[in-house]
């Protein structure tokens, strides 16, 4: 048992004062909770070895990052998400950006993350068609729920610069591609 004079050593708080979690449960669950630290990279990662992923660790490095993104704001951002991921997972970044980009408000499609860099070779451009080909396919259906989803995503589209027959074959997979090939125009 403790002593007396260490008990009236002690301080205690009253309930109201205390802001932060006080149970050993609430503490324990708060000190494993990820903390997220939204600041732009100091160093890219051109010479950084890409390692393996599994699909489950890169959807789940690519919801970190897209959050990230739109969080910080900053551009040249973008491209260092897409440095940092094997080349099989672009077109799935692709989708998660394109994806929060249209359910979100104008000024997050202006952002333009998707900008193609300049000299990017085939397999690139082959990973944002497959990418914005998948958000094509459903596009209809996220306009119930958000009405300007069809005009963000010709924003996005338009911001890749796509080549009128790019655009044909994109607008072709959405179920109101005559709509949507028009605002691509």
């Amino acid at each position: 048992t403790p002593n007396q004079d260490d008990l009236k050593l002690r301080e205690y708080a009253t309930r109201s004062a205390v802001t932060t979690s006080s149970t050993i449960a609430q503490i324990h669950k708060a000190s494993r909770q990820k903390h997220l630290v939204f600041m732009p990279r100091t160093k890219t990662t051109d010479d950084a070895v890409l390692v393996e992923m599994t699909k489950q660790q890169a959807t789940k490095k690519i919801i970190e990052d897209v959050k990230e993104f739109f969080a910080v704001r900053n551009l040249d951002e973008a491209e260092v998400y897409f440095l940092a991921f094997p080349f099989a997972y672009h077109s799935k970044l692709v989708d998660h950006l394109t994806m929060r980009a249209v359910e979100s408000k104008e000024a997050d499609v202006q952002l333009q993350p998707l900008r193609p860099r300049r000299g990017e070779g085939t397999l690139f451009r082959c990973a944002f068609d497959e990418g914005l080909a998948s958000i094509a396919e459903i596009i209809d259906d996220i306009a119930v729920g958000v009405p300007r989803a069809l005009k963000y995503f010709a924003m996005v589209v338009k911001s890749v610069s796509l080549d009128d027959d790019r655009r044909t074959r994109l607008a072709s997979k959405a179920l109101d591609s005559e709509e949507l090939l028009a605002l691509l125009s």
